[in-house]
């Protein structure tokens, strides 16, 4: 009878669950390569199972400068010279180990996504 009470519960506990499409999480970032993050302190994400934000990745980006060198020496005088255009450029903002992340745990539970890093003051 016990046994009959627990499953009972729990199938009323996923039924309450299977009607919120997406849950926020909390997770620890726990390896870097191959990516793997602690959900809720219990839940061992792999690289697999993730979807990671612009803001957690390394990407490339290109930007507009209009910017003018520093003038240095270069043994016959000083130099300095223009850099305008679009320009493409490396964003380094892949995950680090230890670091805290808020995710969102995607509809049947199966996929997660990254979406920022967490920062307490």
């Amino acid at each position: 009878m016990e046994e009959l009470l627990r499953l009972v519960q729990k199938a009323a506990v996923e039924a309450g669950e299977s009607t919120y499409p997406m849950k926020l999480l909390f997770g620890v970032v726990m390896e870097e390569n191959p990516l793997q993050i602690l959900a809720d302190q219990r839940l061992l994400l792999t690289e697999e199972l993730l979807y990671l934000s612009t803001a957690v990745a390394k990407r490339e980006m290109v930007m507009e400068v209009h910017h003018q060198t520093e003038s240095a020496n270069c043994g016959d005088g000083s130099h300095s010279h223009g850099i305008t255009g679009n320009k493409t450029v490396v964003v380094h903002n892949e995950l680090k180990k230890g670091e805290q992340v808020l995710m969102l745990r995607m509809q049947g539970g199966q996929r997660f996504f990254v979406l920022d890093r967490v920062v307490r003051p």
